[in-house]
């Protein structure tokens, strides 16, 4: 039976995941409970975030925390459920800040260069190997969901994290003409713009890769295009004009300036 006042990690994958992907995903969570607890002037800053058990099969963790040692039992109980259904609802704001109201929690300062990089490192697994993670808690003995993020999600929030990263380090950005762009992961369903999309592409005289392909709004017609100048664009070669974003020297994004054209891939 799981604890009262716990919090239940679960995230499933595709693909087996790297052993430092799950540790830097448990890092960024930990991390963000420090955040919880410098913001809570009731709490007691240096109480560490606990590993309570793993389960087989699925990755299962359960996170608590230890109650201060000089309470008696029962308000120490209370006093662990408080904390961690503050942690549930803090994770519930971290990950809205990368939802679609991200630009106004950038604008109102809300969104950090450390809160960039933890939302990557916590996501990247189901990003990058797909399947879907979720947090729980357990309090009073009931087991409440606070946030299910699936593949598609995690890397739109991903994608986001990046861009905003990018911009609150001061990004370097260079522009490339008449580049030749093939589609790596296309997304026919929906445009998605400025540091959301889930398409991802390869220039290869830049960088072999695939990175995230981003389409200003008055280029949004360019990816309709691209993608419908033939039944399947992933045999098309297009000539386009990039924005080349870059972190400590590092390609993480392009976005789409201008169209060429396109040719089929021989």
């Amino acid at each position: 039976m799981i604890d009262d006042g716990t919090l239940i990690y679960h995230i499933e994958t595709e693909q087996n995941i790297e052993a430092v992907e799950l540790s830097k995903t448990i890092s960024a969570i930990a991390h963000q409970y420090h955040q919880l607890l410098e913001s809570d002037t009731g709490a007691e800053k240096t109480k560490p975030l606990l590993v309570e058990s793993v389960s087989k099969g699925s990755i299962v963790i359960n996170f608590t925390v230890d109650p201060a040692p000089y309470l008696i039992v029962a308000v120490a109980a209370m006093e662990q459920a408080s904390t961690i259904v503050k942690l549930g609802e803090h994770i519930k704001w971290f990950f809205d800040k990368f939802g679609s109201n991200h630009k106004e929690a950038l604008r109102k300062g809300q969104i950090s260069v450390q809160d960039c990089q933890d939302a990557i490192n916590i996501v990247r697994p189901t990003a990058k190997h797909g399947g879907s993670q979720t947090f729980n808690i357990v309090h009073n003995h009931i087991e409440s969901a606070i946030i299910n993020i699936g593949e598609t999600e995690a890397r739109a929030i991903e994608n986001r994290a990046i861009s905003t990263l990018a911009s609150l380090q001061g990004s370097q950005t260079e522009v490339r003409r008449n580049v030749p762009l093939t589609w790596h992961q296309l997304n026919r369903d929906s445009l998605k713009q400025r540091g959301v999309s889930p398409d991802k592409g390869i220039i290869e005289e830049l960088d072999v890769s695939p990175k995230p392909i981003l389409f200003a709004d008055e280029t949004s017609s360019f990816k309709n295009h691209m993608i419908m100048e033939d039944d399947n664009p992933y045999r098309q070669v297009h000539f386009v004009d990039v924005e080349v974003c870059r972190i400590s020297s590092k390609i993480v994004s392009y976005r789409v300036v201008g169209y060429h054209g396109s040719d089929e891939l021989k």
